[in-house]
């Protein structure tokens, strides 16, 4: 292939890769004066020579494997085809020839295609790569959650991992991470394996952090499935049921919890549900108003505000209801200057409906709004009666 080195110079680009694999740098002092930096670990591995060189190892890998036709790439293997890179990847997990932590979170980085090179391989060695020893699994970890994409093959190997990832929530922060916070990362993994049906929401890993969580982190859950909802152009109907099944769960056990002023935030990104349409209007409403009775200040209230405007004309009882504990849970104070177009046509379609309870409904929000200061309002009572 055009620009591509030929396979048959693989012993000597393995020549000159497998010298830079044992390149001093980074040396334990480097290391240890990066770190006070507040840089992550895997930053200072790809920025020096032993770093780079591992990475270019593992991509001699893949570039061996890949010149094999796809039938055959299954039958492919370090300990048959590149006994050479096994030794080297074997050399840098153990700490005596290879104390890194920026070495060790190059490994968490890359485990969604050393597992592709050879899953048997990470197996047998992902209590090496994410070992009991704090430091080190904190690099691999925190780098593999926050670069590798939830596959279900990677899952089934590291339960154990990301079992005692989520017991230590909270202490992996993303302080020392530009890109992703590791917990919200984790959060993301588990609510993914849940729609795919690898786990419960009941018992098992989300169970279990759901137990240990913060309402920031459980709001993130929340958060994350509207945005899925609003950007796929489809969601099955089976993941549509497990999206349902968690939120309501969720709301049933926020309602029985003994803070549920508090925790009730972890809802207040149902806009993004609302707004995705994936969901039955009259459901959508009904959560909204459920969650809103107890306080919840939503964020993205615009996307609420512009998805009543098309249901107003058929639920104006509920929309009503709806954009009432929106103006009562406004807690920045200034949300209805920001609404007053929304909230003017939800209320002018709401006052034309034949619902006699939605219009006194309504009438009696826009004088709560009125005496308020947003004496604009009363010109749609006023339009009404005329």
């Amino acid at each position: 292939v055009a620009g591509q080195i030929p396979v048959e110079l693989k012993d000597k680009l393995w020549k000159i890769i497998s010298i830079l694999t044992d390149d001093p740098d980074p040396t334990p002092e480097r290391e240890v004066e990066y770190l006070k930096s507040h840089s992550d670990p895997l930053s200072l591995a790809i920025n020096t020579t032993r770093g780079d060189a591992i990475d270019a190892a593992i991509q001699y890998g893949v570039w061996l494997k890949s010149a094999l036709d796809k039938n055959e790439q299954p039958k492919w293997s370090l300990t048959k085809d590149a006994p050479e890179l096994l030794e080297v990847l074997n050399n840098h997990l153990d700490v005596t020839k290879d104390p890194s932590v920026g070495i060790r979170a190059l490994y968490g980085e890359k485990l969604g295609v050393l597992t592709w090179l050879d899953e048997k391989w990470v197996r047998a060695s992902h209590q090496l790569i994410f070992p009991e020893e704090q430091k080190y699994f904190d690099a691999a970890w925190e780098s593999y959650i926050t670069f590798v994409h939830a596959y279900d093959n990677v899952f089934k190997i590291l339960q154990p991992e990301y079992s005692r990832a989520v017991k230590e929530i909270g202490n992996h922060t993303d302080s020392k991470h530009h890109l992703e916070n590791p917990d919200q990362n984790l959060a993301h993994h588990l609510t993914i394996f849940y729609w795919r049906n690898l786990i419960e929401l009941d018992s098992g890993l989300l169970a279990d952090l759901y137990k240990v969580a913060d309402v920031k982190l459980k709001a993130e859950i929340i958060d994350f499935i509207g945005r899925v909802a609003k950007d796929d152009k489809e969601v099955p109907l089976v993941v549509k049921n497990k999206f349902i099944a968690l939120l309501e769960s969720r709301i049933a056990s926020v309602k029985a919890s003994d803070n549920t002023p508090e925790n009730i935030q972890e809802f207040q990104s149902l806009s993004w549900w609302l707004s995705s349409e994936k969901f039955d209007d009259e459901w959508m409403l009904d959560r909204i108003l459920e969650v809103s009775e107890l306080g919840c200040d939503f964020e993205g209230d615009r996307l609420i505000l512009e998805k009543f405007i098309t249901l107003a004309e058929k639920f104006p009882l509920l929309v009503t209801r709806c954009s009432k504990h929106l103006v009562e849970n406004d807690k920045k104070g200034w949300g209805v200057i920001h609404w007053q177009g929304d909230l003017s046509s939800v209320i002018a379609t709401v006052l034309k409906s034949k619902d006699d309870t939605a219009k006194q409904e309504v009438t009696e929000f826009v004088n709560i709004l009125i005496s308020m200061g947003h004496v604009s309002f009363k010109n749609l009572l006023e339009s009404d009666q005329s």
